[in-house]
């Protein structure tokens, strides 16, 4: 459950911003159940795991190697800001990332926005399968819209 950042007894994500009333329902104990779901292979969360992965690796800087973000910001904006099918996007990143010989360029990297995200992984609630589609949207959608406000 999300908590005040006020309350002493809170747990604060330093990546993400959100705040929790206990370190079990912190951001990573939530994104293992996320992950249990999407590898479950059951709709509407398996079809999402590239979506869901990319948008917690963004807004988890610390936890994930600058290639994966690089990846995880171009997935996300092949779907949001180019209308790319999911499956297609997915498919068309991971072969891009086999390719070893693929090099960053200090534009690749990916900034982390210094006023946080509107919306975090304690925004999505339990992941129920009625509203996660669109809660997952949301998601990705306020994260890359803080990363475009990072670059600007």
């Amino acid at each position: 459950m999300p908590a005040s950042a006020a309350d002493p007894s809170v747990v604060h994500c330093a990546d993400c911003g959100a705040t929790w009333r206990d370190a079990d329902a912190a951001c990573q104990a939530r994104f293992d159940r996320l992950l249990a779901l999407d590898h479950s292979h059951r709709e509407p969360w398996g079809s999402r795991h590239g979506l869901a992965f990319a948008v917690y690796a963004l807004q988890h800087p610390t936890q994930f190697p600058a290639t994966s973000r690089v990846a995880a910001r171009d997935l996300l904006t092949a779907v949001y800001r180019r209308g790319e099918d999911v499956a297609w996007a997915v498919g068309r990143l991971r072969t891009a990332m086999a390719d070893s010989r693929r090099s960053m360029a200090p534009a690749d990297v990916v900034p982390h926005p210094r006023r946080g995200f509107a919306v975090t992984i304690d925004g999505l609630g339990d992941f129920d399968a009625e509203h996660y589609v669109a809660d997952l949207e949301r998601w990705c959608r306020a994260t890359l819209e803080a990363l475009d406000a990072a670059d600007a």
